[in-house]
């Protein structure tokens, strides 16, 4: 188990970098104080948090939240450093890929009594709740109230594809794909066809792109199989894109860049989420004649593959309050906080009532991916959320090895066998240590 309790422990000087505070206890005046970590903090998301925080905070005599905002894109690793010198919030948000490392580590406090006693457990979407129990796979218990959950998707510029000729994008398969990027590229007017995500977060985004493509399960017979040849293939047509089909910017670009690239008109499609449509609402006037989600092309076996990320709100284990913590988290997802919250970022809701709402009924994109989920043809080969290093290995084995495949410093070979030879490993060691199989 050493590989799993030798986390990353940084010089605790840092945490006087991050301007961050501590969790929080009881004062004299009886008022127990929790300290809350929003880790969507961007100028869409952060005042939604914000008024539904404040909103708690008002309803209370009891229980006062504290929020501290961390940027996404640097949460994780602040979160550790803050674990590490024992100063971490009683609670934050967390995204699918970083629960299950922390539930390792003992780090999550276990929601399942408070949970059980909740009135409001029939409220929340059961599949969402498997799939948090899922990241616990020793165990099976829950350790996050879901939010919001997501799929990849890609969005285009349907103006473009338009003037091209093309109208068939709800039914692309990979070559149609590849075959529209090239025919929306416009030297002349500094249009690419597309944005490549090199920079934070590309390691989710292709290894979705590349079982989509696939159509093949993350694992056969405990060997990763995203180094299969086809799987080669597909990434070096895709990253042949890069500078001539796709921006120079693309190598350093988190979500934020590429949907940036794409409502300025610099790109005809990027590959992220449906979390990025109210960026694409202000960006083009509410217009949706412009532009569009549209699923992830069929793979190369006929299927369409789509696997569910869950965003929600967890409770750490060192918090002295953990009922007032599930108070305020409870309070988070209720109908009304749970449907302003999807609304705004333009998510799937968490909370079953949500779903009678007049924007979640009158929501294109959320029309088109429910439909794709739903088909009979529709599989689900996600990335292995379960295993707990595999945060660790996006960051740190997969990320930088795309960078220095983009530029070419290393074969497309090379980064996948990278990426497969560190999932085959953090398998069976995870089937060892932590299932004892």
């Amino acid at each position: 188990m050493s590989k799993f309790k030798n986390f990353l422990f940084l010089p605790l000087l840092l945490l006087l970098a991050l301007g961050v505070v501590a969790a929080c206890g009881q004062d004299d005046d009886g008022v127990v104080r929790l300290e809350y970590w929003i880790i969507n903090s961007d100028p869409i998301r952060l005042p939604v948090m914000e008024s539904h925080v404040r909103a708690f905070n008002e309803s209370q005599d009891r229980i006062y939240v504290n929020f501290t905002p961390i940027p996404q894109d640097d949460a994780l690793n602040r979160l550790n450093v803050a674990i590490t010198a024992g100063e971490q919030p009683d609670i934050s948000d967390l995204l699918h890929g970083w629960v299950a490392g922390l539930v390792l580590r003992g780090e999550l406090y276990e929601l399942d009594g408070m949970y059980n006693n909740w009135a409001g457990r029939n409220e929340m979407v059961p599949a969402l709740i498997q799939e948090i129990r899922n990241l616990d796979q020793a165990n099976g218990r829950l350790h996050m109230l879901p939010a919001t959950s997501n799929t990849h998707t890609i969005w285009v510029r349907n103006d473009w594809l338009a003037e091209q000729g093309i109208t068939n994008q709800l039914e692309w398969t990979w070559d149609d794909f590849f075959n529209a990027v090239e025919a929306m590229t416009d030297p002349s007017q500094v249009r690419f066809g597309h944005t490549i995500r090199g920079g934070a977060g590309s390691a989710p985004t292709l290894f979705e792109m590349i079982h989509s493509y696939s159509g093949e399960p993350t694992f056969e017979n405990g060997i990763a199989t995203i180094n299969r040849p086809h799987n080669v293939a597909f990434v070096q047509r895709y990253f042949d894109l890069f500078l001539t089909h796709a921006p120079e910017s693309g190598l350093t670009a988190g979500h934020m860049e590429i949907t940036a690239d794409f409502g300025a008109g610099i790109a005809g499609s990027m590959i992220h989420n449906l979390g990025s449509h109210a960026n694409h609402v202000e960006a083009f006037d509410g217009n949706e004649n412009m532009y569009q989600a549209i699923p992830m092309p069929y793979s190369r076996l006929g299927t369409r593959n789509l696997s569910t990320s869950v965003h929600g709100f967890a409770v750490l284990a060192n918090t002295a309050h953990p009922a007032e913590a599930f108070e305020f988290i409870s309070f988070m997802v209720n109908e009304q906080n749970n449907s302003e919250w999807n609304e705004t970022i333009g998510q799937l809701p968490s909370n079953v009532g949500v779903m009678g709402h007049n924007w979640f009924n009158d929501a294109t994109h959320i029309a088109t991916m429910t439909s794709a989920v739903n088909s009979p043809v529709t599989t689900s080969n996600g990335m292995p959320q379960f295993l707990p290093m595999n945060a660790s290995i996006n960051t740190n084995v997969a990320a930088p090895s795309i960078q220095e495949a983009l530029t070419g410093s290393i074969s497309v070979q090379e980064l996948l066998d990278r990426w497969a030879n560190a999932l085959t490993e953090e398998l069976a060691d995870f089937t060892e240590n932590v299932l004892g199989n």
